[in-house]
């Protein structure tokens, strides 16, 4: 009988050490997951603030050529390559760039979907709308407008936290 109440004297360090141990994993656990909750909807927000910038510029870039393929204003007087621009192929430019930010939509919504393959489409996605939005730009002389546009998006909504599994190269942004 003896014996045993100093056994449990003994143990009582290591009794204290597993309390511990177990508050502190729980604890670790709640906070992981706010951080994580925090951080998902940080870069929702980021990223669907740019994929918004970008379907606006679409949208006013669509019924910028419209006018100008309908004859309802006159087109910039620049030549590409010594011939005009075919204001018809860049409206097709312009649509391919609305069908890529459609496709992030469904049903009039975005897709706000977690699972990894629709974080890896928007992803990819959002980087070819990039590309594809810097190109019409250029060709519209816009060029400045949508550097001002991404300037905007960054000081709005910080730099958007990109997937590490990706190499620079392949980063997002």
């Amino acid at each position: 009988m003896f014996d045993n109440d100093f056994d449990d004297l003994l143990n009582l360090e290591e009794k204290f050490y597993r309390e511990g141990f177990e508050e502190g994993v729980q604890a670790g656990k709640q906070n992981n997951f706010r951080e994580g909750k925090e951080l998902g909807i940080q870069t929702g927000y980021q990223t669907f603030l740019y994929v918004g910038q970008i379907r606006g510029l679409t949208h006013s870039w669509k019924l910028y050529v419209d006018k100008i393929n309908s004859g309802e204003i006159s087109p910039p007087s620049e030549r590409v390559g010594g011939k005009e621009r075919d204001w018809v192929k860049v409206s097709n430019q312009i649509s391919e760039l609305k069908s890529l930010v459609d496709s992030l939509y469904e049903n009039g919504k975005l897709n706000l979907t977690n699972s990894d393959d629709d974080v890896s489409k928007i992803s990819s996605t959002i980087k070819a709308l990039r590309t594809k939005a810097r190109i019409i730009a250029g060709i519209l002389a816009q060029r400045e407008l949508f550097l001002e546009m991404e300037r905007t998006a960054l000081q709005v909504a910080g730099k958007i936290q990109t997937n590490q599994t990706l190499a620079p190269e392949e980063d997002m942004w």
